[in-house]
C-alpha cells in the first residue's frame, strides 16, 4: 500500500536526521595533509574522484574539477524537470555514477547521461519520483509501503527494463510512524553504494553488509562483531536541541516533539563507502576527534581499523569525503578562512593525532 500524497515529505525529513549526533560539540579537526582552498563552493553533498577529475554535487549542480591542481572545468545544472534539469529535495540530492565512459546523474523521476566533460548526452523517465538506479539491464529503486502489521516500511527491489520488479532486496522499518504518532531516531537507514559490477546493502543494527550482482544474488556478506556505542541523555537533549534551533524543519517541532522514541545503542554502521577495491566502513565510535573506521577487501575480509579525521556538519551528517589512490579527501566549511576547503591527505598519515 503507497504511502499517501500529504505523508510523503514526512517521512523525507527522517532521512537527514539518523546519523552523526556522536560529533555533537566537535571542532573543526585539524589536518596534517593538503589544503585546497574551493571558492566556487556553497552547499556541497558529495565528492567523487576517477583518475584524472573530481565530481562535486551540490543540490542540482555537478562541478567537474581537474584532479592535479582543483581548477574548476565545468559545472552543469538546474532545478527543475525540463530537459538538462534536475528534480532534487534536500534529503534526496542529485547522486552521481561514474562510469569508464561517462557520467550518470541519478535524481528524483530520472536518469541523465553525460560525458565525463559535462557534455550532456540524453535523459531517461523513470517510475513517478522513484529514483532508479542502473544495474546493467535491471535497476534498484526503494519505496515506502504499509506492511502486514499496519507499520510502514522501506522496501528496496530490483525492477528489470520493462520496470516490472523481479526481485525484493530488503525490507526496513521506517523511522516514522504516522498512524502510531511514532518518530524513531537514531536508526540505521539502509545505506546502499554501487561499485564495479556489485551493488552493496547495510541493514539493522548490526554490523552487516551484503554484496549483490546485478541479478539480485548475495555474492558477499561483511560481518564483523562489534560493540555498539551507548545513546546518553547527552545525545538525546542534543537531538531535542538541534531539531528545535537547527534543523530545517524546525517549525515542526512542537507538533512533533512527543512523538520522539530514542533507542539505547546507535546502530554499527553509521556510513560506508566501496572503493579502490576496499570497503571503508564508518562507525558511531570516535576516539581523540577522529572517526573510526573498519577496511575490509570486497569479499569481506577484514583488513585494520582506521581513525580518520571527519568533520561533523552538524548533528545529523557529516562533511562529504572520499577515498581515492590511498588518499583521504575531505570536503570542509572552513569558519576560519570563511570558504570551503578540500583537504587531502595520505592515508598512511590518519592514524596520526593531527598537530592543532
Amino acid at each position: 500500500m503507497p504511502v499517501p500524497k500529504n505523508r510523503k515529505i514526512i517521512y523525507l525529513i527522517v532521512a537527514s536526521m539518523v546519523f552523526s549526533i556522536t560529533g555533537v560539540g566537535m571542532p573543526l579537526t585539524a589536518f596534517t595533509g593538503q589544503r585546497v582552498a574551493m571558492p566556487d563552493l556553497l552547499q556541497p553533498k558529495s565528492i567523487q574522484l576517477d583518475d584524472d577529475q573530481i565530481y562535486i554535487t551540490e543540490q542540482t549542480l555537478v562541478h567537474i574539477y581537474r584532479k592535479t591542481d582543483c581548477h574548476l572545468l565545468k559545472s552543469f545544472g538546474k532545478p527543475g524537470e525540463g530537459p538538462q534539469e534536475f528534480k532534487a529535495k534536500s534529503v534526496r540530492p542529485i547522486i552521481i555514477g561514474i562510469k569508464p565512459d561517462m557520467l550518470v546523474v541519478y535524481s528524483i523521476g530520472k536518469t541523465s547521461y553525460y560525458k565525463k566533460d559535462g557534455t550532456f548526452i540524453k535523459e531517461k523517465r523513470g517510475i513517478g519520483t522513484k529514483t532508479l538506479y542502473e544495474l546493467g539491464d535491471n535497476y534498484l529503486a526503494a519505496e515506502i509501503v504499509k506492511g502486514d502489521d499496519s507499520r510502514y516500511e522501506i522496501v528496496y527491489h530490483l525492477y528489470n527494463s520493462r520496470y516490472d520488479k523481479i526481485k525484493e532486496m530488503l525490507r526496513r522499518f521506517c523511522p516514522i510512524q504516522f498512524d502510531k504518532k511514532e518518530w524513531y531516531f537514531f536508526v540505521q537507514m539502509s545505506l546502499t553504494r554501487f561499485y564495479g559490477d556489485c551493488f552493496y546493502l547495510a541493514n539493522g543494527n548490526d554490523f552487516e553488509i551484503n554484496a549483490f550482482n546485478f541479478v539480485g544474488d548475495n555474492v558477499a556478506t561483511i560481518k564483523k562483531n562489534y560493540r555498539r556505542e551507548k545513546v546518553t541523555d547527552k545525545h538525546i537533549k542534543a537531538a531535542h536541541e538541534w531539531f528545535q534551533t537547527d534543523s530545517p524543519d524546525k517549525r515542526l517541532y512542537d507538533r512533533f516533539k512527543s512523538w520522539f522514541r530514542f533507542p539505547e545503542y546507535f546502530p554499527a554502521i553509521k556510513n560506508f563507502r566501496v572503493l579502490d577495491n576496499h570497503i571503508y566502513v564508518q562507525t558511531f565510535k570516535r576516539k581523540n576527534n577522529l572517526a573510526e573506521f573498519a577496511l575490509f577487501t570486497r569479499k569481506g575480509k577484514y583488513i585494520k581499523t582506521l581513525y580518520l579525521p571527519v568533520t561533523p556538519k552538524n548533528i545529523t551528517e557529516d562533511y562529504p569525503y572520499t577515498f581515492k589512490d590511498g588518499k583521504f579527501y575531505h570536503l570542509v566549511d572552513d569558519p576560519e578562512k570563511e570558504e570551503w576547503s578540500l583537504y587531502i591527505m595520505p592515508l598512511t598519515e590518519t592514524n596520526k593525532r593531527p598537530v592543532p
